[in-house]
């Protein structure tokens, strides 16, 4: 990563690269969860071992600035390019809300 690069572009980069591999669906489904709290995933689901430390530069970039812009363009690309995925993460936060009411 160049020191102008955000860990969500090299995210992105590498979800186009290698898309549907095991680390890129756990990188999709943590920038999902990012991205938004609609969506659901064990954080187990979201590391794997090739990317453990692109994934955890996304949470520290995350918890020091929030939500930002290139967060909101990388979680709605993974949303277009990955719905089943959402699709999962979604109905998962569904039914976690169910158990805390």
């Amino acid at each position: 990563m160049t020191t102008d690069e955000s860990p969500y572009t090299e995210a992105m980069a590498l979800l186009d690269l290698h898309p549907g591999t095991g680390a890129t669906t756990s990188l999709a489904k943590l920038l999902l969860c990012l991205w938004s709290p609609e969506c659901s995933f064990p954080l187990r689901d979201c590391l794997h071992p090739s990317t453990a430390a692109l994934s955890l530069r996304l949470l520290a970039y995350y918890v020091n600035r929030g939500e930002t812009a290139e967060l909101v363009a990388a979680g709605s690309q993974v949303c277009r390019d990955y719905p089943e995925l959402w699709a999962v993460g979604h109905t998962a936060r569904q039914v976690e809300g169910e158990w805390y009411v």
